[in-house]
């Protein structure tokens, strides 16, 4: 529970606005994707239940820790809404100066954990009204869709290149003019002694 809510892999953006506060999660890391599994276990009693049962649920949510999408990119989860239009909404920028924006995000499929989390959003009549406006100005996705969790995704390498070079501290998720930034610290985000985001 101290890494879902507290710890370096959840990130807050604090915005003009104290009422839109935004919650992220490093979903790419290891040590996230661990804890959400056990959160679930407990949530279904897992260690209480039969053999059986453990092990279908065990084929039901592997994906959580094998599938390629944690592997092969960054994936930061972001629960409240898209972001607010500016030109590097949406982008992460490492403090080396790479920015960098996301491959897909409303549209992604959330693998591991569905919109579930120990602090699960809760829209409020703020959040609809800015769906609602986003959708009528062409948003794309219903105002629905748009308060619940989205992955945005971020390649590990370009052209065979990593993106994260020596001299990159931090990443920087921008949500947007006056919504605030989630900043992850690659100092702090190590697990069982190795680097993990």
């Amino acid at each position: 529970m101290k890494i879902l809510t507290d710890s370096p892999w959840i990130a807050v953006a604090q915005p003009e606005n104290p009422k839109q506060i935004r919650r992220a999660a490093l979903i790419s890391s290891v040590a996230v994707r661990e804890a959400m599994l056990r959160e679930m276990q407990i949530q279904q009693k897992y260690d209480k239940r039969l053999v059986k049962w453990q092990q279908a649920f065990d084929r039901e949510n592997e994906t959580c820790l094998t599938d390629s999408k944690y592997r092969n990119n960054i994936v930061i989860r972001v629960w409240g809404g898209p972001p607010i239009a500016s030109p590097d909404a949406g982008m992460i920028i490492f403090s080396g100066g790479t920015k960098l924006g996301a491959k897909n995000n409303a549209m992604s499929d959330l693998r591991c954990g569905g919109g579930s989390f120990p602090w699960q959003y809760t829209p409020s009549a703020m959040d609809a009204m800015h769906a609602d406006d986003a959708s009528t100005h062409g948003g794309g996705a219903s105002p629905d869709a748009r308060r619940e969790a989205m992955d945005f995704i971020f390649p590990r390498l370009i052209e065979g290149k990593p993106i994260l070079v020596q001299t990159d501290g931090t990443m920087r998720l921008n949500w947007g003019e006056k919504a605030g930034v989630f900043t992850f610290h690659f100092s702090d985000l190590v697990y069982n002694k190795h680097p993990d985001f």
